[in-house]
């Protein structure tokens, strides 16, 4: 259960850029939050580093404290190896499969990764609202993903945690793969610590096992059982189920072709060592598969929605509304040289605020220049900080007499 204190607030501000809009989950690793970086007005999706079986939030709201000694030791290891595999991903940034990664710091005793905010859905999300998707999609999926781990894995990294959830679909149909909090590097040595990180039904049985040997075949399976769960619409079974004899039902039981369930089959073997051991081996059997077939694959089975574009107003009782066009900032103050919305009252600096006004996020930013203040909800708005206002709120500028209203279309 989330609690009140468990993540950042909304207008909590990271490394004085980053302006928390909004929660958009969480895992056993980490929290990540919608974010406007307010030196480019760009949205973005940022990750905290939050083992939540190491630290808890402290009462300030903010700050990381880990439960023991040994947490502390955890920590700082996992804080070392998040910051090392933020900068080796960074070499990805051509690889339009892999999400990018922006920026990384460190703040309140944690590590923060920054990520373009990508405008689509998750595969599980489809999978939902569809029941099953077409061959075609899955293929693409496969192609595309699979580009982008062969290059992961060519810098010795892999990801470990591969599902419905961690692959996004943009509205061109485009897939990239997300959330690599997990990845961990190949080369390890004896005294390392490795934390055993479980996506039940996806995560093979290697990763069970605090020794258990995980590599590539390790993303072979995850994927392949994702892909598995967006073609049947089953959840696969847990690795240890399977050991159980609680197997999966395999495909050619759906009515695709027995090669293609073969090269599945051999993709989700539970020992890794008779498994498919590369993304590119698991492709190159799969195509081979449906070459040998003659199969034709259907298209997308969905279109993507598209959010509406909508802009924002500056209202004032007596001065008429001024439109904000998405994405857009607008200056008010005093002085007409220096601002777009102009009010004439006394309190009213020259440059009094900018208000910015984010379509996608739905939500205002609005930024203090004046020497009266700007308030908002009782409150006195920091001097130079973005701070996030929510359509309908009132401001205040200097005294009660000049106030405006930021409202949607």
């Amino acid at each position: 259960m989330v609690t009140d204190n468990y993540y950042l607030k909304k207008g909590y501000i990271l490394k004085n850029q980053y302006v928390i809009s909004d929660y958009i989950g969480s895992g056993g690793f980490g929290i990540t939050y919608k974010a406007l970086d307010s030196a480019t007005g760009n949205v973005v999706a940022i990750k905290e580093l939050f083992p939540r079986d190491t630290v808890i939030r402290d009462l300030d709201g903010e700050s990381l404290v880990p439960q023991s000694e040994e947490n502390l030791r955890v920590m700082n290891h996992c804080i070392a190896r998040f910051y090392q595999e933020a900068n080796s991903l960074r070499t990805l940034q051509n690889v339009r499969e892999v999400v990018n990664i922006l920026d990384s710091f460190y703040q309140n005793n944690t590590v923060y990764i920054v990520m373009p905010y990508l405008n689509g859905v998750t595969l599980r999300t489809l999978i939902k609202k569809h029941g099953r998707i077409n061959l075609k999609p899955v293929l693409d999926i496969l192609d595309q993903v699979g580009k982008g781990l062969s290059q992961v894995h060519a810098m010795g990294l892999y990801h470990r945690d591969i599902s419905p959830d961690n692959i996004m679909i943009t509205g061109q149909g485009k897939a990239v793969l997300i959330d690599f909090g997990n990845a961990k590097q190949l080369a390890k040595v004896e005294y390392e610590l490795k934390s055993v990180i479980i996506k039940i039904g996806y995560a093979p049985l290697e990763q069970y096992y605090e020794k258990g040997k995980q590599g590539t075949w390790t993303d072979v399976y995850a994927l392949a059982f994702t892909l598995y769960h967006a073609l049947t619409g089953l959840k696969p079974p847990g690795a240890p189920e399977r050991q159980n004899n609680n197997e999966y039902e395999p495909l050619y039981k759906f009515g695709f072709p027995r090669a293609l369930s073969d090269a599945f089959d051999h993709a989700l073997k539970l020992r890794w060592m008779e498994r498919t051991q590369t993304i590119e081996q698991f492709v190159a059997e799969v195509h081979a598969a449906l070459d040998q077939q003659g199969e034709k694959a259907e298209p997308w089975v969905t279109d993507m929605p598209k959010n509406p574009v909508i802009d924002g107003y500056i209202h004032n009782e007596y001065l008429g509304s001024l439109r904000i066009k998405a994405n857009e900032t607008v200056k008010v103050g005093r002085d007409g040289s220096a601002a777009n919305f102009i009010m004439k009252e006394e309190h009213v600096s020259a440059l009094h605020c900018e208000v910015f006004y984010s379509s996608e996020e739905r939500l205002f930013f609005v930024e203090d220049h004046s020497s009266n203040g700007t308030y908002a909800g009782g409150r006195k708005l920091p001097h130079k900080v973005p701070v996030v206002i929510l359509p309908g709120e009132k401001l205040m500028l200097g005294s009660n007499l000049a106030a405006i209203v930021l409202r949607e279309e």
